[in-house]
């Protein structure tokens, strides 16, 4: 089957709860999934990512805005009619079913002859890498089998669009790791474009071709997991994709391209994306924990600071230092016979100049 894209365009929601009154979940929000793309909208609880997804679903009737599924708007079509595979965060198989019938439904609803249903319920599960399990029911089957059950159940029908909710939220660290692996494998073998929604910014930064990050309704920013980590276009983005730390600072001398802040006595001429940043302004300089670096104290050092917290991580160390003013996240890597600080050690904090930015709130 040939890929398609999807469309939607300035789809709005509200909702009326009874305590807080109106609420606005999505506001005209407006993407594209490019065919055979995974596009992945994140952002925390309420952000409106999943009544996006279920707006393009036809399981929620937008108050306004077009749904396309290729040319064909689909708006108002019934959620049956759309051509789509849905993979749920709780699974939702049938307990009484065995797996070959679970895979079976959708394709039993559609009237497809029995022979072809064996067939194709057979080569879904091969795909997911369940053959010989037709026979089980999902209480004999792991979390991580349930949820490649219902993967089947989803791509067997060959819908023209893949939509997954939250999938991987039940399964253990471990599980999670190498499901979104074998998800990854069968959305780029089958080339289906797909739409996954989750609110874990590793998850998303591995398995997508390009991350929406959503907040209060509205599309912040769209982007590549590259394009977003090191490039975001604001505080929130900065924080949601990746640890960062927000070390404040007192603003010298700014111009629209770059400013001069103050971090305890020490100036630094760094990449300014905020508007109307004046001298005298306080502002948080932005800085992921890899660009900073710790060297042993001595009479030359500039920004001191004790270390609280050490974790060691294998490929890494992490280290939590307190400064005068701040407290700053530090990720020191490759630290096979490198020098390795202690909690309660005094160290110097070196600050990478060219990879601090200040950012839109």
């Amino acid at each position: 089957m040939k890929s398609v894209n999807i469309k939607l365009e300035n789809l709005t929601k509200t909702y009326i709860h009874q305590l807080k009154g109106k609420i606005s979940a999505v506001n005209g929000v407006s993407l594209e999934v490019e065919p055979g793309e995974l596009l992945t909208l994140l952002g925390p609880s309420g952000c409106g990512k999943t009544t996006t997804m279920r707006m393009l679903a036809g399981f929620e009737e937008p108050d306004s805005g077009k749904v396309f599924i290729g040319s064909e708007d689909v708006t108002d079509q019934m959620a049956n009619q759309r051509d789509i595979g849905f993979v749920f965060q709780n699974y939702a198989l049938f307990p009484h079913l065995s797996v070959a019938e679970n895979v079976a439904y959708g394709l039993k609803v559609r009237g497809v002859d029995r022979n072809e249903i064996g067939r194709r319920v057979d080569e879904a599960l091969q795909l997911v890498k369940l053959e010989g399990y037709q026979e089980q029911f999902p209480h004999q089957m792991s979390g991580g089998e349930q949820q490649r059950v219902a993967l089947a159940r989803a791509i067997v029908i060959k819908p023209k669009v893949l939509l997954l909710d939250e999938p991987l939220s039940n399964l253990d660290a471990k599980l999670r790791i190498s499901t979104r692996g074998e998800i990854r494998r069968l959305q780029k073998a089958l080339s289906i474009s797909t739409l996954y929604v989750t609110h874990d910014q590793e998850e998303a930064m591995a398995i997508s071709d390009r991350i929406i990050v959503m907040n209060h309704g509205d599309i912040i920013q769209i982007g590549t997991a590259e394009e977003l980590y090191y490039n975001p276009k604001t505080e929130f983005v900065a924080k949601f994709i990746g640890a960062i730390n927000a070390i404040p600072s007192k603003i010298v001398s700014s111009s629209d391209e770059e400013a001069v802040a103050d971090i305890e006595g020490e100036k630094f001429k760094v990449r300014n994306f905020r508007k109307n940043v004046k001298p005298g302004d306080s502002a948080d300089v932005l800085l992921r924990p890899e660009a900073v670096r710790l060297k042993e104290v001595n009479p030359e050092s500039k920004i001191k600071g004790t270390v609280v917290e050490r974790a060691f991580l294998g490929d890494r160390v992490d280290y939590t230092v307190a400064a005068e003013s701040f407290t700053i996240k530090v990720s020191l890597y490759d630290s096979f016979g490198q020098v390795t600080f202690k909690c309660d050690q005094e160290v110097e904090i070196i600050l990478d100049e060219k990879r601090m930015k200040i950012l839109e709130r």
